[in-house]
């Protein structure tokens, strides 16, 4: 994805501005440049955060451009023309860039720009238009040799930022759930994984859920999932979700008071066992002061009392916290506080993934297997059984409504095959697979999903597609010639 996009950054512009300077042999202005790069097997290594270096082990480029020179020495002659610098073989491009999460957006740029080459491996020709050429066109080749190095690789580097701003300094830090009153932020702590059995790196970075205030939690991390949970991704994008994840959710929507909940008589099912009412033989027995209020409904408000624990397992995801419960009763004309009690409950949380369409997410969620012991703390109505209180709770908690489900969108240059929510023994594993569609110029050469940047030809060798990085090149059987050539064995003839 950063090769097609530099690719075609580079390809594609045409205001790379005209170069002037001075050599011991002559002055010279470099104008009009077209360059057709191609970039393959990428490597990543980091020293230290938050420094990535980049090589490409294959670049292949053609740049032309036009040169006026006037020449040092007595009578000074002047000429103009045309200069084609190309690389012979495979030459080696290296950059070093820093990665940052620590501000609104995700900010990738590029600090340095390498090549690594011998002198036997790029090519420079040189043609004078002008009637009269006086100039050696050796001279103007030395010239060319002494600017070549940085003026290629501060326009590498320019390519760099500006594919890294349209693509990925977008990207941003932070994404809101609205429905579901969270935030999810990238805390910028974040590092590399050399995978034991691939040479591609795995970026990991850490995370937490805020609520709308989008403050941190009082808590810290306490568990990491195992090294090969990282050195063997599941798929092209894993979210791995540990219990500090879903502990700051918690809290995040318990700060924004969103597990305040209130269940009334009304919410109760008409066949339910128990109801919520004073005449009820089960809240009777629970609290025998009720019937000194009889045919009264009874209302339950709960809220979270403390920071919840969270575990992981393959059943799901089990949730446990302690509540402050308030029962009221009341009529149409009367309404007293009867008591409090604390309510120390768990339950348990699953979740699935699908698709909606091939460029939507939705997660959804469900609620069960509630459990609870009550304390009480406080009384206005008499004595409370706190035993048969807690399977009352329990039943009245199975009424708690499921959490919303929550969609995402993923870019458009993204088809995705297929998504999952896989609950592991301690963590949790989100899977993407998606097809990436560039939307930069270039030809998609088959159904299998071989692009090929603007200035590239698409070629089949061997039953396998591949890039020539010559435009409208003739194929053959190993490699590929230029435009007007045939193939003739190994070499080309034109």
């Amino acid at each position: 994805m950063l090769s097609l996009q530099i690719v075609a950054e580079a390809n594609t512009d045409t205001s790379f501005p005209s170069i002037s300077g001075k050599t011991s042999q002559a002055s010279y202005t470099f104008s009009n440049f077209v360059f057709d790069i191609n970039l393959g097997d990428i490597k990543y290594s980091s020293p230290a955060a938050p420094t990535v270096n980049v090589e490409w082990v294959s670049f292949d480029f053609v740049f032309t451009w036009h040169y006026h020179m006037c020449a040092n020495e007595w009578p000074n002659p002047c000429q103009s023309g045309t200069i084609q610098t190309y690389t012979a073989s495979n030459i080696r491009l290296l950059s070093s860039l820093n990665v940052a999460f620590d501000g609104p957006t995700v900010q990738i740029s590029a600090s340095s720009t390498a090549m690594e080459y011998s002198g036997e491996d790029i090519i420079v020709v040189v043609t004078c238009s002008d009637f009269i050429c006086l100039i050696p066109l050796a001279d103007i080749s030395n010239a060319v040799g002494e600017a070549f190095y940085s003026t290629v690789t501060s326009g590498l580097t320019t390519a760099i930022n500006n594919a890294a701003a349209k693509r990925f300094n977008t990207l941003p830090t932070s994404f809101a759930l609205p429905k579901l009153g969270l935030n999810l932020i990238w805390t910028g702590a974040w590092d590399f994984m050399y995978p034991a059995a691939s040479p591609n790196l795995v970026l990991y970075m850490a995370g937490e859920f805020t609520g709308n205030n989008k403050q941190g939690p009082p808590f810290s991390p306490d568990f990491a999932p195992p090294i090969n949970t990282f050195r063997k991704p599941a798929s092209q994008f894993d979210l791995i979700v540990t219990p500090y994840m879903l502990r700051s959710a918690v809290w995040g929507l318990a700060q924004d008071g969103r597990f305040d909940v209130t269940i009334t008589s009304n919410e109760v099912p008409a066949k339910s066992p128990i109801q919520l009412n004073t005449n009820s033989p089960a809240l009777k027995a629970a609290v025998p002061g009720f019937a000194e209020y009889p045919d009264m409904n009874v209302t339950i408000v709960l809220s979270l009392f403390n920071t919840s624990d969270v575990a992981i397992s393959t059943s799901g995801v089990t949730v446990s916290s302690t509540a402050n419960a308030t029962f009221f009763i009341l009529n149409s004309t009367f309404h007293r506080y009867a008591f409090d009690c604390l309510v120390d409950l768990s339950f348990v949380a699953t979740m699935n993934a699908s698709l909606v369409g091939s460029h939507t997410v939705q997660i959804e969620g469900a609620l069960g297997d509630f459990a609870s012991s009550v304390e009480v703390v406080d009384t206005a109505v008499g004595p409370v059984n706190s035993m048969i209180l807690g399977s009352i709770l329990k039943l009245a908690l199975s009424f708690v409504p499921n959490p919303p489900s929550e969609s995402f969108s993923v870019p458009a240059e993204l088809t995705v095959a297929g998504v999952s929510f896989t609950p592991q023994n301690g963590w949790a594993d989100v899977s993407l697979n998606a097809e990436y569609n560039p939307s930069v110029p270039g030809t998609q050469c088959n159904s299998g999903g071989t692009f090929c940047p603007v200035g590239n030809t698409c070629c089949e060798w061997g039953g396998e597609w591949g890039c020539c990085t010559l435009p409208d090149a003739v194929c053959c059987s190993a490699g590929c010639c230029a435009n007007g050539c045939s193939c003739d064995g190994e070499y080309c003839s034109c």
